[in-house]
């Protein structure tokens, strides 16, 4: 687990975490995921425009996909 912390647009913060299960010797099930259960309204509108309609969500996506080529790259060593 791991606690993301903004400072811009607004402090804002949410949970990230990594699972990971061996389905067999050369396969391994990797669920990767995020969540903030403290957001209330009207800060969830915020988040969605800043993320969403202001594009931060593809940069978001790219630190996750690049996360988990990083994670593919080590559990293949």
């Amino acid at each position: 687990d791991t606690e993301i912390r903004f400072k811009k647009p607004f402090e804002g913060k949410f949970r990230s975490y990594v699972t990971t299960n061996s389905l067999n010797e050369k396969q391994t099930n990797v669920i990767l995921g995020m969540n903030d259960n403290s957001m209330t309204f009207p800060m969830t509108v915020v988040s969605f425009i800043v993320n969403v309609c202001l594009g931060n969500q593809k940069s978001i996506e790219k630190n996750m996909e690049e996360s988990l080529i990083n994670l593919k790259t080590l559990m293949e060593k």
